[in-house]
């Protein structure tokens, strides 16, 4: 079965009476849509996507200068009485997704994947977010955020319909729960802002309660700059710095035996100089948690990047099955021994029959815990105790220690 999705954004159509619209009106709206809403659609890590700033056409002497300002060609600022034009165009799939967003809230960068990962209901016309966050750009305040049935939903449409739509509409979303698979995953974020046309916004949706933890805000911003935080804080950034020493005997290791025509995953792909020494006759994909580390290995030569927590079992569905999986740093940013060896047990069912997986003594011996909230019972423990390496037999597995502290986990 295949799927295509198309983001909706309409543009000159207030959601209340109140307001004109006006050639300065719509300025403010473009300027604040094109460094949040389209920012927060173009980092999706599914980059297989098209979006749509849909206006009426009686305003294209107002936005036609809008074009030249889109510099992303997945984006196209269309007029509705086109879009006939633009649906008939699109190459054909058994369905179609349409997530329609406002001009000034935010879709999580991970929301394309989900959608695309989930199966067609039967019956339903939609999906549906009903949970996610608020943020106040000019207090700096996050909230929960929750609607029975609020405006983040998405069309389905079977092939046969997608193709005898006339144009692209929106409808009362209050009724969409109705025929809707809802969700409650919390991919969506409300933006106040000094002009957001929906005062009420501030009270409807509300918990009323300010979150403390802002670590929402973070995770939910990975992979876009909105200017909503300090995105260095997010995660550390090895983009720019030397390959780390645990990497190193890691990658020393892997020059010395053959890994010609292997399929390679490598989780925390730093400044991406290992894909210089193994890129030429493998096949490399990345993970990394840190925005900067991505836009730098999109020029190295992956053939897949994810921008994601690797300890997020959300993750693991989109990955392949590989030959080789490194990851030097397997135990150090887990919260607890749980999530550790809940990823151990997810990253180790993505191996090939006869796959290896590559970590370090120094790497397993390092724990991050400054700034971070960290199990105490993961500290000062050895690399793989004894019960940790016999859980791992038990699985099926064999574990070895290689040149320089190398760490092996094979796969029958």
């Amino acid at each position: 079965m295949t799927k295509q999705i198309i983001f909706v954004t309409t543009f000159t159509k207030p959601f209340t009476p109140k307001v004109t619209i006006t050639k300065e009106w719509l300025d403010y709206r473009f300027d604040f849509w094109l460094s949040h809403t389209y920012k927060s659609i173009m980092s999706q890590d599914f980059p297989d996507i098209k979006y749509w700033l849909i206006s009426d056409e009686q305003y294209k002497p107002l936005v036609e200068e809008y074009k030249e300002r889109i510099d992303d060609p997945r984006c196209k600022l269309i007029y509705r009485e086109q879009s006939r034009e633009e649906l008939l165009a699109f190459p054909d799939s058994d369905y179609y997704l349409l997530p329609r967003i406002d001009s000034d809230d935010l879709y999580r960068t991970d929301t394309a994947r989900f959608l695309l990962n989930q199966p067609i209901p039967e019956g339903k016309d939609f999906f549906q977010f009903t949970t996610g966050y608020c943020f106040d750009t000019r207090t700096n305040k996050i909230y929960s955020w929750y609607q029975k049935s609020g405006p983040f939903y998405t069309f389905i449409y079977p092939k046969e319909k997608f193709r005898k739509l006339q144009e692209i509409t929106t409808i009362d979303h209050s009724r969409v729960h109705f025929t809707a698979q809802q969700f409650p995953d919390k991919m969506l974020m409300v933006l106040l802002h000094g002009r957001n046309t929906e005062d009420h916004l501030r009270d409807k949706g509300l918990s009323g309660k300010e979150l403390v933890d802002t670590g929402q805000l973070k995770d939910f911003l990975r992979g876009c700059d909105l200017g909503l935080g300090d995105p260095e804080a997010y995660s550390l950034n090895y983009s720019e710095k030397e390959t780390t020493g645990s990497q190193k005997k890691v990658e020393t290791y892997l020059q010395k035996i053959n890994t010609e025509g292997k399929t390679i995953l490598l989780v925390g792909i730093g400044n991406s100089k290992f894909v210089s020494l193994f890129g030429g006759k493998n096949i490399i994909d990345g993970i990394s948690i840190n925005v900067h580390e991505i836009n730098k290995g999109k020029k190295a030569g992956y053939r897949n990047l994810w921008l994601f927590n690797k300890y997020d079992p959300k993750l693991f569905p989109l990955l392949s099955t590989y030959d080789i999986i490194v990851d030097v740093n397997p135990k150090s940013f887990a919260c607890c021994l749980y999530h550790f060896w809940s990823y151990m047990r997810n990253i180790l069912s993505r191996l090939k029959p006869g796959g290896k997986f590559y970590s370090s003594e120094d790497g397993l011996n390092w724990v991050q815990t400054d700034g971070a909230s960290v199990n105490p019972k993961i500290l000062g423990l050895p690399p793989l105790n004894k019960d940790e390496e016999d859980y791992i037999k038990k699985l099926g597995y064999t574990i070895t220690k290689e040149y320089e502290k190398v760490f092996i986990i094979s796969k029958p």
